[in-house]
């Protein structure tokens, strides 16, 4: 089973839509924390959680809930889910997945257009003013002191820009979304 990250941002229902949409989200204040980690704890407890879900296209949380019930394997994901000490800390394995940055806003853009019915100005803005500063201080294998698996070995990340696309584990891979 998988938990999103994106579902726990805040809901800020008591904004318009036009004050929501210049909320910062790639903050990793923009998250539900807390009740992503009692979700957590609950299912590693065996308790079914009703999760929230984001709609990317109101900047809010949908008034339905998705179940989630227990299982032996639950993987989070989201690029801000090892922000948060408790929840870095509880998971006993960690991946992270850097990918080319020219790559990431190809993707984000072609994403955003078709999936969110966003404009590439606002796209492009959006970017340039929250999402790639967010990503150099909030992100990143450095930021977390994680490792890197490639050749077989492990090394130490040096740096945010120390890059890798074959990190030996079959699974971990970058997608198109």
């Amino acid at each position: 089973i998988s938990l999103k990250c994106d579902d726990y941002y805040y809901p800020h229902g008591e904004m318009t839509l036009k004050e929501r949409s210049t909320l910062n989200f790639d903050s990793p204040d923009s998250l539900e924390f807390s009740l992503m980690k009692e979700h957590l704890s609950m299912l590693r407890s065996g308790k079914s959680v009703d999760c929230p879900i984001y709609d990317f296209t109101t900047h809010t949380r949908k008034k339905e809930t998705r179940r989630v019930e227990p299982r032996p394997i639950v993987i989070i994901d989201g690029i801000l889910v090892l922000h948060d000490p408790d929840i870095r800390s509880a998971l006993d394995l960690k991946i992270y997945v850097e990918t080319d940055a020219d790559e990431r806003i190809l993707r984000r853009a072609r994403r955003d257009m078709k999936e969110r019915g966003r404009e590439i100005d606002d796209i492009i803005a959006q970017y340039l003013t929250t999402v790639k500063p967010m990503h150099a201080t909030n992100n990143g294998p450095a930021v977390f002191n994680l490792q890197k698996f490639k050749d077989g070995e492990v090394h130490p990340y040096t740096s945010n820009v120390d890059k890798f696309k074959d990190v030996g584990i079959p699974y971990a891979r970058t997608h198109d979304s």
